[in-house]
């Protein structure tokens, strides 16, 4: 049917909780205001928050700043790629680049966005936007879409160690 795709993919999220992330480390870029600037997050060490979106998912915003004000001390990064904004090649896009840097300035301090290649939005099943990927000491501890303000509590619980948080 139409929706096994969707359910697979629900299901491929699921399924990471628990085990060790693709990577170890994340690399990307950050829209620095006059370049890109090339970025690295080791996974493997410490708690990392990712937060998969597009630009085309209005609600990230608000949920970057719910997720801030629930895990205040916690550095957030908003992973996006070229691909995911535009529907096309995973290439760099000018316009792409001028709102991702709107955004970033729309974004509460904690969060830092992160371009990525859209492979590595594939190695996480991120294919639905915005959705949160907490990861502890390497291994993946949630990874759900934030379509409501219950998912992101069950994101959070798993920040804070509640193991029903999955």
């Amino acid at each position: 049917t139409a929706d096994l795709e969707l359910m697979q993919a629900a299901l491929a999220r699921q399924q990471m909780a628990g085990k060790l992330a693709p990577l170890m480390i994340l690399r990307g870029n950050l829209p620095g205001t006059k370049s890109m600037v090339p970025w690295a997050i080791p996974l493997k060490r410490g708690t990392v928050l990712l937060l998969p979106f597009t630009l085309w998912s209005p609600s990230t915003p608000e949920i970057a700043r719910d997720l801030v004000k629930l895990a205040p001390q916690q550095s957030i990064y908003a992973i996006t790629s070229w691909r995911a904004n535009t529907g096309r090649d995973d290439f760099r896009s000018n316009e792409v680049l001028e709102e991702l840097r709107s955004w970033q300035r729309s974004m509460p301090k904690k969060v830092s966005i992160l371009i990525v290649p859209n492979s590595v939005l594939s190695e996480f099943h991120a294919d639905v936007f915005p959705a949160g990927i907490l990861i502890r000491d390497g291994v993946v501890l949630s990874n759900t879409a934030l379509s409501s303000e219950g998912a992101e509590r069950v994101l959070v619980d798993a920040f804070a160690g509640n193991k029903d948080a999955h």
